[in-house]
């Protein structure tokens, strides 16, 4: 088995890089799958932990065998102190343990540029319980989490305590991801969200790492969510930080 893993920071544009990468249907089928071993990691004891863990690439397996998952900065160490309790693998260090069970994989980093819009998105599906869009919602719930048709902007409400404090946390997650593959020294395919909504060359690019000449790219199921909400809310901000 090949593993691919998708490291990044919520609301970082990695939902639509797993709706691409899940599309092309040779290089996994990408998600947070962790989220229920973490969820069940005080829960269960080490050999249901266990099974939970194996069934991680299962979920995310293409017939070719490769697998992919994503992962946020702050589920690492969990993931980590998971693999240990489950019997897995027997290392104390967190960090340590989670880059023994992952290394060897195909790792990708991504990343927004525009921190103050990231901020605004985490904000804004906060408020109201909407991180997802498409026009289609059927076999999306598998990748997806909180996937609709629509959003409700009436509960929308500008906030900047919390816009900074989205920005703080963003900034924190992403020095996290920064230490970590400096500790470890992996070998990161680096992708920017800015540079990948309209070019999706970065899939055949990730499939030539494992060996795939050609990768077939579906159209996008998911849908821009921010509109002309979003962009004042993201120049009221940064008005005011120039300020």
């Amino acid at each position: 088995m090949k593993r691919l893993v998708i490291l990044s920071t919520q609301r970082s544009g990695s939902t639509m890089v797993c709706d691409d990468i899940a599309g092309a249907g040779a290089l996994g089928r990408p998600s947070e799958y962790f989220i229920k071993v973490i969820d069940s990691s005080e829960k269960v004891d080490s050999q249901e932990l266990k099974r939970l863990i194996r069934e991680v690439d299962e979920r995310g397996q293409t017939e070719n065998d490769i697998t992919a998952v994503k992962i946020m900065s702050n589920q690492i160490r969990p993931i980590g102190k998971a693999l240990k309790k489950s019997g897995i693998l027997n290392i104390d260090d967190a960090d340590e343990c989670f880059y023994e069970y992952f290394k060897g994989s195909v790792f990708v980093r991504v990343r927004r540029a525009d921190k103050v819009a990231q901020a605004v998105s985490r904000v804004m599906a906060q408020q109201t319980d909407v991180y997802h869009s498409a026009d289609e919602t059927n076999g999306l719930e598998g990748m997806l989490g909180k996937v609709s048709k629509s959003r409700d902007n009436t509960k929308l409400h500008y906030d900047e305590v919390a816009i900074r404090n989205s920005l703080k946390s963003i900034g924190r997650e992403e020095a996290f991801l920064d230490q970590f593959v400096s500790k470890f020294s992996l070998n990161v395919v680096n992708i920017r969200y800015e540079d990948v909504v309209k070019d999706r060359s970065y899939v055949s690019k990730i499939g030539e790492l494992f060996g795939l000449e050609s990768v077939s790219l579906n159209d996008r199921r998911l849908r821009k969510i921010s509109g002309s909400e979003a962009a004042e809310w993201i120049e009221k901000f940064k008005m005011v930080a120039d300020s």
